[in-house]
């Protein structure tokens, strides 16, 4: 079931990687599936839109696409449907630290 899982979220966003590595570390408690959680984490957290952004700051875009030089989010913004993988994506997070302090 785990690998099912695993080739959607390379269709779904780096959010759900957060998610499935969280999973993979509460079960397993190795420290590598803390690492890949946390390095999705960040990534997920790196794509929330700035101040200067055209609509708004820490809006979650559903993609960016290039324009001239540079990457700007998709007239999609804010997706509510990824806002919500991204609070479960922090939800995981703060179960997985508190998992691990039990060591």
């Amino acid at each position: 079931m785990l690998l099912l899982i695993c080739k959607v979220t390379m269709v779904s966003g780096v959010t759900w990687g957060t998610i499935i590595f969280g999973l993979k570390f509460q079960h397993h408690q190795q420290s590598q599936y803390l690492q890949q959680q946390i390095y999705y984490l960040n990534r997920s957290l790196g794509q929330i839109t700035g101040k200067d952004n055209q609509f708004g700051e820490f809006k979650c875009p559903e993609l960016y696409h290039r324009e001239d030089d540079s990457y700007v989010p998709s007239d999609t913004t804010p997706l509510l449907w990824t806002q919500a993988n991204l609070a479960v994506a922090l939800k995981m997070m703060e179960k997985s630290l508190s998992v691990g302090g039990k060591n």
